[in-house]
């Protein structure tokens, strides 16, 4: 039993500023911004949200399944993630492309202002689930060129009546160059060594109990969306920073029937303006309703019901970066474990504590006993 994680993957540079934005942001003056804030440090981090999100679940002695893209410096990353027994067969590296960078900036107040480079992660787009869970005969297989691809047209939502609309002509913002070629070797001795290596990958689909949607290609979200209601998988559509690169249509098409909506209660608060709805309305489209609150907890809704989640009181509070997906870890565990809400929701409350409690996404560490304990 595991599960299937997408998303970024990619190499944070997380900075600390002692102040407050809200200090020097005046919002009469938003329409012409031009800020610069001195840090106190700066540091590389192993991130991306499918790499967060699947070493929280390693602590948890889940073996989740990352199908993500890559550049040609993640050979580090790939052997580190190896060693917390995450399954990496799935991810693409891209030649002559870098893995995806992510340049943060912390307040004391906890606010952060992200800058993003999508590099190997514009490439996701190409990617398919169907690909996975079917025996691949050649290399050649595995690395596709770029091309447009159809998407089944599903009928009017349970909410809204919206009218499906041809994938290839949805608004998104970003379209990429094709992928040159697979892998990072550049001599033919290594192309050789790389085919006499190279291993089909397969996945039995019945062993795949869950996939998570994390934000990254908006492409690739919505085909991993569309595909995963084909294949009957329950999944968890996570859109987060990506929420302005879909439009209304193709929104709602991959909300309508996820298993989880999660957001935090800006993202949410956005999915409602742009979809022109209410909590009820979207309680109805999927089984739970997540939306995090920071250091306040989560509230998870299913059906009618709201249990509120309590936060969890941090020994110290080093660096929120990557809390919310260690919280979102903790759902998927519930989840594949059959949990009731709330003791799911507790558990991903504390795996954010632990993150809270050190600088970086993945350099938090405990035992099962402990945690248990905790």
């Amino acid at each position: 039993m595991s599960v299937i994680i997408t998303g970024s993957l990619a190499f944070d540079h997380i900075m600390n500023f002692k102040g407050n934005f809200a200090d020097y942001i005046l919002p009469e003056k938003t329409h012409q911004i031009n800020l610069s804030f001195a840090v106190e440090t700066l540091r590389k981090e192993r991130g991306g949200c499918a790499g967060n999100i699947a070493y929280n679940l390693s602590l948890l002695d889940e073996k989740p399944i990352i199908l993500a893209t890559a550049g040609e410096d993640f050979s580090e990353y790939k052997k580190w993630l190896e060693s917390k027994r995450i399954d990496t067969r799935f991810i693409r590296l891209i030649h002559g492309e870098m893995t995806a960078l992510g340049f943060g900036i912390t307040d004391a107040a906890d606010n952060q202002i992200w800058g993003f480079y999508p590099g190997a992660m514009n490439f996701a787009k190409d990617l398919s689930l169907n690909d996975i869970f079917t025996k691949e005969e050649s290399k050649d297989n595995l690395v596709k060129s770029s091309s447009g691809f159809g998407l089944p047209r599903f009928g009017a939502s349970r909410f809204g009546g919206a009218k499906p609309s041809s994938f290839a002509n949805s608004a998104f913002k970003n379209e990429t160059p094709p992928a040159k070629t697979s892998g990072i070797f550049s001599s033919e001795e290594d192309k050789e060594e790389e085919e006499q290596e190279y291993k089909p990958p397969t996945l039995n689909r019945e062993e795949i109990k869950l996939l998570m949607i994390a934000p990254g290609n908006p492409q690739a979200m919505m085909r991993f969306a569309f595909e995963a209601k084909a294949l009957h998988l329950p999944y968890i559509f996570d859109p987060g920073m990506q929420i302005p690169q879909f439009n209304r249509d193709n929104l709602l098409k991959a909300i309508d029937g996820a298993k989880v909506l999660i957001g935090n209660d800006y993202e949410i608060a956005l999915i409602e303006e742009m979809l022109n709805a209410k909590k009820e309305h979207l309680i109805r489209l999927v089984e739970y309703l997540i939306i995090t609150q920071g250091g306040k907890g989560s509230l998870i809704f299913k059906e009618d019901k709201g249990v509120e989640i309590p936060p969890v009181i941090p020994k110290s509070v080093i660096d929120p970066t990557g809390a919310g997906d260690a919280y979102r870890a903790g759902i998927i565990y519930g989840l594949l474990n059959k949990m009731p809400v709330e003791k799911m929701g507790r558990i991903g409350s504390l795996l954010a504590t632990y993150t809270v409690e050190k600088y970086g996404t993945t350099t938090h560490e405990f035992k099962i006993i402990e945690f248990k304990k905790r």
